[in-house]
């Protein structure tokens, strides 16, 4: 008998137990890796030639530090190749994309009808033309500040409207502030008509801002504010108590209050104002 082609037959024709997987699990799988190394995996079999273009969830590769214009380059040549390949008949429904370098000299253009989550931690870019996520569930907004320019606000508010439909919202507020420097806050945030959950967080935020934010979703059910968003120094009163931001509000939590400043501002409005609140939450110091 001879072993060594017994053996050779036996791994030739051992079972592919992955490939026989249903589509929804090997798209769990690959939704952990970043889209170059999904894209290598069509070298597999003939099985998986196509699963990297119908893949719903798209993790761009990062990096860390500042690159050269021609690596922006290279980058911004991949996602087209990669959004232009894809399987016209598949939907998006997150497209994450970790770089916090090299956008703000560039438009930055998203098309995803169907997207329903989205995450942004990057700069502001220099323009952004997007499509109307009408069926966008949640979103986590960071912008980061990459220079001194003020004058943001119009990039910012079209940004921002794309996601007018959202359920779900986490903002930082800190950052906000800084890329909306010296810009008229109400009038740039668009109206968030289906937005249910509001997290503020990562401040802090003048009191102007958070009334903005708040005056935006005139059907929020749930509010909550997170550490060191108040800027204690500001003791001016900029909102008006006779706008009903607090009619649908059902919970609202506060992380971290100080028992000072915004924090007792803020609480006693609610307070004072609210119509159906069921539950209020404060944690203080560093409790969670």
């Amino acid at each position: 008998m001879d072993l060594n082609n017994q053996n050779n037959s036996s791994i030739g024709e051992s079972e592919d137990k992955i490939s026989g997987l249903p589509d929804a699990l090997i798209y769990h799988i690959l939704s952990f890796l970043d889209i170059k190394l999904v894209v290598r995996t069509s070298v597999l079999s003939t099985r998986w030639n196509d699963i990297w273009a119908s893949i719903p969830i798209l993790i761009f590769p990062s990096w860390t530090s500042e690159v050269s214009l021609s690596e922006i380059n290279k980058f911004m040549d991949f996602v087209d190749r990669t959004l232009l390949l894809r399987d016209p008949s598949s939907n998006i429904q997150k497209n994450y994309s970790p770089n916090k370098y090299g956008l703000q000299d560039y438009n930055l253009k998203i098309y995803a009808r169907d997207l329903v989550s989205l995450l942004y931690n990057n700069v502001v870019a220099k323009d952004y033309d997007l499509s109307n996520f009408l069926k966008l569930d949640n979103a986590e907004i960071y912008f980061r500040v990459y220079d001194d320019r003020i004058g943001h606000g119009a990039a910012v508010s079209k940004f921002l409207r794309a996601l007018s439909h959202v359920q779900s919202l986490i903002i930082d507020t800190a950052d906000l502030q800084d890329v909306l420097y010296a810009e008229d806050f109400v009038n740039i945030l668009p109206r968030f008509n289906n937005l249910n959950k509001l997290d503020l967080t990562l401040g802090p935020a003048s009191d102007e801002l958070i009334f903005a934010l708040l005056k935006a979703p005139p059907n929020l059910k749930k509010l909550q504010f997170d550490w060191d968003l108040f800027d204690l120094d500001n003791d001016d009163r900029v909102y008006d108590e006779t706008d009903d931001l607090f009619r649908h509000i059902r919970s609202v939590r506060f992380r971290r209050f100080e028992w000072e400043g915004g924090e007792l501002r803020w609480g006693k409005l609610i307070m004072k104002t609210e119509q159906s609140l069921h539950k209020m939450t404060i944690r203080t110091g560093n409790c969670d």
